[in-house]
């Protein structure tokens, strides 16, 4: 076992949610994400104003782009640092006869320099080591974790930053970890990656930022009326985040024109305010940007990871921020028209007053010291959490055992005990859960296979933690408990597993097969061939071939690729059995999972072999 550490400390952000969100990889362009849900519009008095609220203009925002620098041995680089408390992100190689300034400004020769203008040197003990320049008062720090990625890791530094001042270490070898936390000389945070290496020199990426993070300010809980255009109240139905002013709207500020009631709101500061819609009671965002996370990352988001993640937001959502009956309610990270960041989470409704209630956080530029990693949650978040970041690292593991195992994975969680970073990690796996994927291959089957799931939480009806065979975990919801036969228990897992992976087999084969035909027609002017027979050359194993005989009805005989290109070439017929579709290849190659009525429109049959069929010409 690796040294345990305190979970409050250790909840680190991963990447959950297929749509969602999380801190993504300074050296990769940020994806976001639209809101899952549709609002649709809701007419009480004005409806005109409902419209405004849900379709005003998009606000658009260019995203920083970020620095990369390659550091020669030889030579002044210099450079400007932004204004502002982003980081910045560096690439850089270092050899053993040189040292490097982590700070945004330059690096310089080793030759004839003090060693408080310096962080690091490469030294060619233990095979190659990151080392701190002697007499400096720079400090590194290397997580103790197996394989850890580049978003764990900044995530760690930011919460273990107390940690970092006090090291006495000098050196990080490679070989022991990859990834270092380093105070520099001008007293900011680096994190560095170490790439490619041997004794004599390293590539080196990183990013540094201002050493005192961002934090957390408390947790605020509010309650807001609904606003009825017609019905005015003097209860706050409306609020401004960055002042945490809660507001009633007056009836002379409801009766003005759309544009006018939204200068009105604008002005006096409001970012969203309560009404009624037809999906839920709801929040409705006044110029407010926001994304939607999975419920687990109310708890597990660092504020300097809330902070990097909006500022890039490049959009303003028209979709109402909901209350979901019986589900836990997701996390909507926001960024106000001032600029002021958080999080906010729907805690629930009152249908006989027109009420709803939920927390929001701010993040704080100057929150007090150790507020960083707090997560000031209640217990069912630090429970998701605790699911979410204790699965993402069974999938590592996972992949660490498949590396020593000839891609295989485990017959049980038992032979994973040595792979878990504590004992605690490797108990709550044991007991919370149920693992699917003994038998398996990493490298042969589909990737779409489920693995393991959080059984305790899947008990409670309202969505669990699924790891999946590429290891990259989804947080399903009772709506997709089907698609994956979680409802139905173990055998259910199992059964859509073979199901899957068979699809996927089919998918990839008759992809494999249009490849195939159009090697074979720019070899016979344009033509596909009379028979599969025709192609067995070009499908690279016997069994693929063997596989089309016993599977695939083929219709391309005598068609040319100058010809309609939503014509069907072959079909994967043994899945007309089950009466839900198939999987058809077309003459542009693409492939698509088309079902019985669609089928029909083909002329293809609906139901299993046998069936009459008459293909379109």
């Amino acid at each position: 076992m690796k040294p345990t550490e305190n979970i409050e400390d250790t909840l680190r952000e991963t990447s959950c949610t297929a749509s969602a969100a999380m801190r993504r990889r300074l050296w990769q362009d940020i994806a976001e994400r639209r809101h899952e849900a549709k609002a649709k519009a809701q007419s009480h008095g004005n409806p005109h104003i409902w419209r405004l609220l849900l379709h005003s203009r998009t606000a658009r925002l260019t995203a920083a782009a970020v620095v990369s620098l390659a550091a020669l041995a030889v030579g002044v680089e210099t450079f400007r640092p932004r204004q502002s408390n982003q980081p910045h992100a560096f690439s850089a190689e270092i050899r053993a006869d040189t040292a490097l300034d982590l700070d945004p400004k330059a690096a310089i020769p080793l030759r004839q320099a003090q060693p408080e203008d310096f962080d690091v040197t490469w030294d060619g003990e233990d095979g190659g080591s990151l080392k701190t320049m002697a007499g400096s008062s720079v400090r590194i720090l290397a997580p103790s974790w197996t394989d850890p990625e580049w978003d764990d890791v900044v995530s760690w530094a930011h919460r273990r930053l107390a940690q970092v001042r006090e090291s006495t270490a000098a050196s990080v070898p490679a070989h022991a970890s990859r990834f270092a936390a380093i105070l520099t000389s001008e007293g900011n945070l680096a994190v560095v990656q170490i790439g490619d290496y041997d004794e004599n020199k390293a590539r080196l990426q990183w990013q540094v930022e201002n050493a005192i993070l961002p934090g957390y300010g408390p947790v605020q809980v509010v309650t807001l009326a609904c606003v009825e255009p017609n019905h005015p109240s003097a209860q706050a139905c409306a609020i401004d985040f960055d002042t945490g002013r809660t507001i009633a709207i007056p009836a002379q500020a409801l009766g003005l024109a759309p544009e006018g009631f939204l200068g009105w709101l604008e002005q006096n500061g409001i970012d969203a305010l309560a009404r009624t819609s037809d999906e839920a009671d709801c929040l409705a965002g006044v110029g407010l940007f926001t994304q939607t996370w999975e419920a687990g990352l109310w708890a597990r988001m660092p504020a300097p990871a809330v902070r990097d993640a909006v500022t890039r937001i490049s959009y303003q959502s028209r979709d109402p921020i909901l209350y979901r009956e019986g589900q836990y309610q997701r996390v909507h990270p926001f960024r106000t028209r001032e600029g002021g960041i958080g999080i906010l989470q729907m805690r629930g409704v009152d249908l006989a007053r027109q009420t709803v209630e939920f927390r929001y956080r701010m993040v704080l530029e100057d929150a007090p010291a150790g507020t960083v990693g707090e997560a000031q949650a209640d217990a069912e978040s630090l429970r998701l959490a605790r699911s979410g970041e204790w699965m993402n690292r069974l999938g590592w593991s996972l992949l660490i055992y498949g590396s020593e195992n000839e891609d295989r994975l485990p017959q049980s969680l038992e032979e994973m005990g040595k792979y878990a970073d504590s004992e605690e990690q490797y108990q709550w796996l044991v007991a919370n859960v149920e693992y699917v994927g003994a038998g398996m291959l990493f490298s042969s089957q589909s990737p779409s296979l489920v693995l393991a799931y959080d059984k305790t939480l899947l008990a409670q009806g309202k969505g669990t933690h699924v790891l999946f065979l590429d290891t990259h975990i989804d947080f399903v919801e009772p709506e997709g408990f089907g698609q994956y036969g979680l409802s139905g228990g173990v055998e259910a897992v199992r059964q859509k597993n073979a199901e899957r992976d068979e699809l996927d087999r089919s998918r990839e084969r008759l992809e494999r097969l249009g490849r195939s035909l159009r090697t074979y027609g720019n070899f016979n002017q344009n033509r596909l061939p009379p028979s599969l027979e025709e192609v067995r050359q070009h499908l690279g194993r016997e069994e693929r071939y063997q596989w089309l005989v016993e599977n695939v009805e083929y219709l391309g005989a005598g068609l040319l690729f100058s010809q309609s290109p939503s014509l069907v070439v072959a079909y994967d017929r043994t899945f007309l059995a089950t009466g839900e579709g198939t999987y058809v290849l077309f003459l542009d190659n693409h492939v698509e999972f088309i079902g019985p009525e669609k089928l029909a429109e083909h002329g293809l049959p609906a139901g299993p072999p046998g069936a009459s069929a008459t293909p379109e010409k």
